[in-house]
């Protein structure tokens, strides 16, 4: 799917390129960044720098890319970009995608997965309607705050206790686990695809 120009982050391709004319890591780095949830110790760790030199790498890969790492969408675009084979940054392609028209692309190509229906989000809506809960809304508030529990579940309007019981219900009925790069990409995308 990324192989389509109109669909690939330019950012992305010209980190690549920085990285191949500077002998940096920073691709590296956000894919640490995305994979350990915004914790900037475990990326670090995984990368075997120290946490100072990870959180510069960070800062160079938002100056250099002016991603923004906050926005939810934003950072599902680069994880899937990320886990797609590498493509070059081609001249004459223009130097911003909107996320909104790549998600749209995404979500339009997941719809007809079929591994989709009957996914971790499918059983956890129907959890939610036969019992009144709301964990898919958890979920999805999780998420979109990049782990921060607290915010999460101010977002929901529940203590962060009864936010983290939540999360350890929603992994065993589920069956997901959401300290899992792999499997909050898949998750993510369901409840997009969900919606």
């Amino acid at each position: 799917m990324f192989s389509h120009p109109s669909l690939r982050l330019p950012a992305i391709a010209a980190l690549r390129m920085h990285d191949a004319d500077h002998g940096s890591e920073l691709v590296a780095t956000l894919g640490a960044y995305l994979d350990a949830f915004g914790n900037v110790a475990t990326a670090a760790g995984r990368l075997g720098v120290h946490v100072n030199t990870f959180r510069y790498r960070l800062r160079r890969v938002v100056e250099l890319s002016r991603l923004d790492l906050g926005d939810a969408d934003v950072r599902l675009v680069c994880a899937l970009q990320l886990a797609a084979p590498p493509a070059p940054l081609e001249p004459g392609l223009p130097h911003h995608v909107d996320t909104a028209v790549v998600l749209h692309a995404v979500t339009t190509a997941a719809r007809a997965w079929p591994d989709l229906d009957g996914g971790a989000v499918t059983r956890l809506a129907t959890h939610d309607k036969a019992r009144r809960t709301a964990y898919v809304e958890s979920l999805r508030s999780y998420l979109a705050t990049f782990g921060d529990v607290p915010a999460a579940a101010a977002a929901v309007y529940v203590h962060p206790r009864t936010f983290r019981y939540r999360l350890r219900r929603i992994e065993d009925l589920g069956g997901i686990r959401l300290d899992d790069p792999l499997t909050r990409l898949a998750v993510e995308l369901e409840l997009r695809v969900t919606r």
